[in-house]
């Protein structure tokens, strides 16, 4: 910039529009803002604790009425590394795997299966199959637009009064 001025006598604003760059590019200067009284309120909300993490501290502070933001909060908890760490999440119980067992006999185990799939005008349908697990025979196959848990029991109930026969795996 300066050398633009110099060597072809031209003034700072039109080295400006020359560049393409804002004249407030020259004459900004950076201002390093002073945390301390910042750092003392943080402190002074924590109390000796690093527990808080920086949503709760950042309404305690509100709460106390300090005007600063969410960002300005986060920067400083950082620079005094107070972040907590993350908690892993708890490992599930592993089960161990059994093999399925084959019916002896028809009627003993059936098993349930809902597709769903959509009409050429949008309009959604779902299908329930329930299948004997001993010859794969379809005992029934309901389909309907929306199917819940009462219309799911009573072809059940449907089904047990035809076979005359309970389903081991209810009791």
């Amino acid at each position: 910039m300066t050398y633009l001025n110099e060597k072809y006598c031209i003034s700072r604003r039109q080295s400006c529009l020359l560049l393409c760059l804002s004249s407030s590019v020259l004459y900004y200067r950076h201002r390093r803002r002073n945390n301390s009284a910042f750092i003392n309120a943080i402190k002074e909300v924590l109390g000796g604790t690093t527990g808080y993490g920086i949503g709760k501290l950042f309404q305690k502070l509100r709460k106390q009425g300090k005007p600063w933001n969410h960002k300005r909060v986060l920067r400083v908890y950082r620079l005094m590394n107070l972040h907590c760490r993350k908690r892993t999440k708890k490992r599930r119980i592993t089960r161990e795997p059994r093999p399925l067992v084959e019916p002896g006999h028809p009627n003993e185990t059936w098993s349930l299966d809902f597709m769903h799939d959509r009409m050429t005008n949008g309009a959604p349908f779902r299908v329930l199959n329930i299948i004997d697990d001993f010859n794969r025979e379809v005992l029934n196959i309901t389909v309907e637009r929306s199917i819940g848990a009462k219309r799911v029991i009573r072809e059940l109930q449907q089904l047990l009064t035809m076979t005359d026969r309970m389903i081991p795996c209810w009791e």
